[in-house]
């Protein structure tokens, strides 16, 4: 493995606990703007080395996002044939495997989730690349 290759995978690697921490970290506490700071501390990092990966707390919530959204297009091929109503039904089912590890994350960010104007909302500016 060549030294980018291996230093990629590293930062990968703490990029990926950063969130984790982060959504740990949401399965007791309401969101707010120390999240960032929660998460390096949760995941064994300082402040300044978490802020190389994301510059707030909504960054870190959106890169959660990212994932789910990754992880659904990785998926989309294997989803079945057959009617509208047949593949919207696989598909959801397919977001909520994806998403059911995250189900107590996901209701502590439940009313940024559903508010447009809200930059954690699913239908924001924000988001939109994600959709």
């Amino acid at each position: 493995m060549t030294e980018a290759r291996s230093h990629s995978h590293h930062e990968h690697r703490v990029r990926q606990r950063l969130i984790k921490a982060a959504a740990i970290h949401l399965t007791t506490n309401d969101f707010d703007e120390t999240l960032l700071e929660q998460a390096a501390l949760g995941a064994g990092y300082s402040l300044d080395q978490a802020r190389t990966f994301f510059q707030t707390s909504e960054d870190v919530v959106v890169a959660l996002y990212h994932g789910f959204a990754d992880d659904l297009e990785s998926r989309l091929a294997d989803l079945p044939q057959g009617t509208l109503s047949e593949r919207f039904k696989a598909l959801m089912q397919v977001k909520f495997e994806i998403t059911e590890p995250y189900r107590k994350t996901l209701s502590r960010l439940i009313l940024k989730l559903s508010d447009r104007n809200d930059p954690l909302g699913v239908l924001s500016a924000e988001t939109e690349a994600i959709r």
